[in-house]
């Protein structure tokens, strides 16, 4: 995973996240009238799925730091940004 993708990992996985359940209430408003129950299932669908992601993107930075030459700030950086993004979902 290059270097970028792993520190704006998490801004990028929040910000589809809050698109995604944005469009889903959007979207089941219109048709509905208000939020349905299949707008609610696919809402925490979609956040099961970005909190994963934000783990996994933890974890790849902390074990990517043990295995090659990322440096301290690379890795907390991205560390951070993924605790921020899972907080923030």
């Amino acid at each position: 995973m290059p270097r970028w993708s792993l520190l704006l990992g998490g801004p990028l996985i929040w910000a589809a996240h809050f698109g995604a359940i944005y469009a889903a209430a959007s979207v089941s408003y219109v048709a509905a009238g208000a939020t349905s129950v299949v707008a609610r299932v696919v809402i925490i669908a979609i956040t099961a799925v970005c909190l994963v992601a934000c783990a996994w993107l933890l974890r790849s930075a902390l074990n990517r730091a043990r295995r090659d030459d990322l440096n301290v700030f690379w890795r907390t950086i991205a560390a951070a940004g993924a605790v921020l993004a899972i907080i923030a979902i």
